[in-house]
């Protein structure tokens, strides 16, 4: 998700628990952004909803034994946050503590809150921490179309991912991704074809997130593993897109041993 141009779509179920993924590998044609959701008056729901506030239970892969992604991508606008950023009045943004949760609240001019969806910053916790990606050597990207590229990169300067370790070890959601960040309009798939160029990474190698049917098509195209989670990132996308990008190198290499057998 994320910019301002295009048709207004109706969007999906708020995301935070074990919503619907669905695993995307058809091609399409390319398309300006689409706005999925209606700007509200605010306050966003969303950003009261409950299920944004429950912790996310993410399904861990086992240490050993299954492929899992060199790299792991995600939208922003709708797939990481909520409200999407054109749905907002931007900078200056502002941080500040709730006095009655505790909670870190990353807010815009108006006051109004951008929240992080669960499963998102889990994510990114697991990514960073499980034994098993750190084995891999996974790296964690962002791929975006919004044209608030100054806002987006700022607020994921403002949002900590904990590590859940127990040790209050933090980082920023920014820090988490580094230099992999590609945020401007156009098909996505030019987003990948630069991740790949600087990282190195094959296609196939690589897992995507996103809210919108068209990125997910555009990017599969390539031989990406794409997960569209319309509604933002949940625990069963999660889980969706780790079992997808597993099953298709199982496939990959059943089908090289049998081409190897008939030579």
């Amino acid at each position: 998700g994320g910019g301002d141009r295009g048709d207004r779509g109706s969007g999906g179920r708020r995301g935070g628990g074990r919503g619907r993924g669905g695993v995307m590998s058809s091609g399409g044609a390319e398309r300006q952004k689409t706005r999925t959701r209606h700007p509200r008056r605010r306050p966003h729901r969303a950003a009261n909803d409950e299920t944004m506030d429950a912790p996310a239970t993410l399904w861990a892969p086992p240490l050993d034994g299954q492929d899992l992604p060199a790299l792991v991508c995600f939208d922003l606008d709708d797939t990481i946050w909520f409200p999407e950023l054109y749905m907002m009045r931007g900078a200056p943004w502002t941080k500040e503590r709730c006095d009655t949760t505790g909670r870190e609240r990353v807010m815009d001019a108006s006051g109004e809150e951008l929240r992080c969806y669960p499963a998102a910053t889990a994510a990114m916790a697991m990514l960073r921490s499980h034994a098993a990606f750190a084995k891999r050597g996974t790296k964690i990207a962002v791929a975006s179309r919004t044209n608030r590229g100054a806002w987006a990169d700022e607020v994921m300067g403002m949002f900590v991912v904990d590590d859940g370790s127990g040790s209050g070890t933090t980082t920023t959601m920014r820090e988490c991704v580094g230099d992999l960040v590609e945020m401007y309009s156009g098909t996505k798939k030019r987003h990948f074809e630069k991740l790949k160029a600087r990282t190195g990474i094959p296609y196939a190698d690589m897992l995507f997130f996103d809210n919108e049917e068209q990125n997910t098509r555009d990017v599969a195209t390539l031989g990406v593993t794409c997960v569209l989670c319309v509604g933002g990132m949940t625990e069963r996308a999660w889980e969706d897109g780790l079992r997808a990008f597993a099953e298709k190198k199982a496939l990959v290499a059943r089908r090289r041993a049998a081409a190897a057998a008939k030579r």
